[in-house]
């Protein structure tokens, strides 16, 4: 049972955080760059009214974006959050991004995964009990052994260490 909850965990994960964020370029002008920097080499450009999606959180001021065209990094204060639907007829108002059910699942997902794995991973240990019996009658325990649940263990506390990394 246990098994089958971890797999179907790492089989759904991936749609629920999946969730998109849609930018509308504020400049003139864009530089997309292939790094979080104003050192980064740029590797497109994108124009105003441009829609773009958003991939990652916030890097000190930068923005993980991709077009049809290019995909890197711009500055976030010259795009505006925008549905991609309705990017073009709001481009002078200035909105906050809105929650999303999506979103929220995602948020909550990505913290309770790595959570469940960590409690799994004490609950995966091994309880038979082996014993090696020897031509002279001595009879040794055999030491238990590892069934996964090491494993799983320290993906939770990597991914838990990544979250809380990101939060600062």
């Amino acid at each position: 049972m246990n098994r089958l909850l971890v797999i179907l965990v790492f089989l759904l994960l991936p749609m629920f955080m999946m969730a998109t964020d849609y930018y509308s370029v504020t400049a003139d002008v864009l530089n997309v760059r292939n790094q979080p920097s104003k050192s980064g080499t740029v590797v497109g450009v994108v124009k105003r009214g441009d829609v773009v999606a958003a991939h990652s959180d916030d890097y000190d001021g930068w923005i993980k974006i991709s077009t049809s065209s290019v995909s890197g990094y711009v500055s976030s204060k010259y795009l505006k959050y925008s549905h991609p639907e309705d990017a073009t007829s709001e481009q002078g108002k200035d909105k906050k991004p809105k929650w999303t059910f999506k979103k929220i699942i995602g948020k909550i997902l990505g913290w309770i995964i790595p959570i469940l794995l960590i409690i799994l991973s004490f609950a995966e240990t091994d309880r038979s009990e082996w014993y090696d019996v020897f031509e002279d009658g001595t009879v040794v325990k055999r030491p238990s052994k590892d069934d996964g649940g090491c494993a799983l263990f320290f993906v939770g506390l990597i991914w838990l260490i990544i979250k809380i990394y990101n939060l600062f």
